[in-house]
């Protein structure tokens, strides 16, 4: 399966990961928003750019 990084970790983000994931095994986001930058938890980590 390929592997994919979607630029966008709001709700856009999620939905696109939501669709992707039939797919592409999803392993992460990038987005430019520190707020959505996660550590995990259960959920798929966010980077920041720079």
């Amino acid at each position: 399966m390929k592997k994919a990084i979607i630029w966008g970790a709001g709700q856009v983000g999620i939905q696109a990961m939501w669709h992707m994931s039939v797919d592409y095994e999803i392993v992460g986001f990038v987005d430019s928003d520190p707020r959505k930058q996660r550590s995990g938890g259960g959920q798929l980590q966010a980077y920041k750019i720079q």
